[in-house]
């Protein structure tokens, strides 16, 4: 198995071991992070947790985050055993993904991991766990939620909260709303957990509790200051177009001239009829659903707030057509498709951005990156593309996450205009970095 500390304050050299530079200056680094292509090979994890302890020049670890990919799960709790024996973090927290990020290297398939380590102040960090159940039955409450998760909403109060949920077995977006109300000041941030193809195939723990429906995440307590960004890699094409008759997921019509409306397969032959060359490639290859999210976006702003799903089928006797989500009658909805020529730009001008806004001088203590399945290699035809690029910026410390089936931002516009609206994002690269707030002793 080869071992990868995090780069670029570490490199690899061709015979797989790992070399250190010096930490950054200001002291030795709050985080670590080592990957490996397959956890199950014979050692493999106790080098991971040699790596991370290595770099943060101690013998124990505090926090640990890790994400791991690959078939069945049933190595499992072998895996956590190990790194608690290594380690003995006083919190541990994870989930499975279609394949993870870190050091360097996004691998998407296989036995893979993803280490997150840190020695800092988890007196104020929180896990919590809650089930569909909770968040969405008939009786379901805000009270009944924090019930379930154990946290006290005051205590949240301008905290931020990392959420891993399995989107096969709880109804994510509703869940969402549901923390929202629950914890309005609270920043959510996170991915919907993968790997598995049905339900309980998905993985999420804390300490050495498994759990295979649900969803787990970690209150952060006020050590670190969040930021998020967003890379999309979307275009639009064709005009945004109210839907008029639909059936939960299945959208039969749009409105248009005439009193039947028209059918999304009509407007996918126009569509097609009207591009050519690479521009028809893409509509053959990536093409995507947008569906309004925010009501209220196109007044306040005059644009559209999107959310991009999959297209899951088009019927071609009646022309309705499938998509990954729930819609309802008069929402806007938009064809696009994915470009990786934007997805390489968009995330290169979202971090030019973000840096040069920055007050702290300081670069960030850790970048979670939330790197949607569709992405990657798959996107880019090239290795290591987007992970290689956030680790520019970081100046040695981490970037580390997983491959997705669904990014989980928070920003401010609830029902007040201090509480947070979370959403899924589809088909992006969510990034989260977070910073030591000032005053503060990691």
């Amino acid at each position: 198995s080869q071992l990868l500390s995090h780069s670029p304050r570490n490199k690899t050299d061709v015979m797989g071991k790992t070399l250190l530079r010096p930490a950054r200056a200001g002291g030795k680094p709050t985080f670590a992070n080592a990957v490996s292509e397959d956890y199950a090979d014979a050692g493999a994890v106790e080098q991971v947790c040699d790596s991370v302890l290595q770099e943060l020049n101690s013998d124990t670890a505090e926090l640990c985050i890790l994400f791991f990919g690959g078939p069945g799960h049933e190595d499992v709790p072998n895996l956590l055993s190990k790194i608690h024996k290594r380690l003995g973090p006083n919190v541990l927290i994870g989930c499975s993904g279609s394949g993870v990020l870190g050091a360097g290297r996004e691998i998407e398939y296989g036995r893979c991991l993803s280490l997150v380590a840190a020695n800092c102040d988890t007196s104020q960090m929180q896990p919590f766990a809650f089930e569909d159940k909770h968040a969405n039955a008939k009786d379901a409450t805000p009270d009944v939620l924090v019930d379930a998760m154990g946290l006290d909403p005051d205590d949240a109060h301008g905290n931020s909260m990392l959420t891993l949920v399995d989107p096969l077995t709880v109804a994510t977006e509703s869940a969402l709303s549901a923390l929202d109300s629950a914890y309005p000041h609270t920043m959510k941030f996170g991915g919907l957990v993968g790997g598995g193809m049905g339900y309980g195939d998905n993985v999420m723990f804390i300490g050495d509790r498994i759990l295979r429906q649900g969803a787990v995440g970690l209150m952060m307590g006020d050590v670190f200051e969040p930021a998020i960004i967003v890379s999309s890699n979307e275009v639009a094409i064709g005009d945004p177009m109210p839907i008029s008759v639909a059936n939960r997921n299945v959208i039969l019509r749009f409105e248009e001239r005439g009193p039947d409306g028209v059918t999304p397969l009509d407007i996918l032959t126009k569509i097609r009829a009207g591009t050519q060359n690479r521009s028809r490639t893409l509509v053959e290859q990536t093409l995507i659903a947008g569906i309004e999210f925010d009501r209220t976006s196109y007044a306040n702003t005059g644009e559209y707030d999107f959310v991009m799903r999959n297209i899951m089928g088009v019927d071609d006797d009646t022309g309705a057509m499938a998509i990954g989500d729930l819609v309802e009658e008069g929402q806007i909805f938009q064809f696009h498709v994915r470009d990786p020529e934007l997805a390489a730009s968009d995330l290169q001008d979202q971090l030019t951005a973000h840096f040069r806004g920055r007050e702290d001088p300081e670069p960030p203590e850790l970048a979670l990156c939330f790197n949607s399945v569709t992405r990657g290699e798959r996107l880019h035809r090239s290795e290591d593309h987007d992970i290689k690029m956030v680790s520019r910026y970081m100046d040695g410390a981490p970037a580390a996450g997983f491959f997705s089936n669904g990014e989980i931002i928070s920003c401010i516009g609830g029902f007040m205009e201090d509480e947070y609206l979370t959403k899924v994002m589809g088909y992006t690269h969510s990034i989260t970095f977070l910073s030591r707030r000032h005053g503060q002793d990691a």
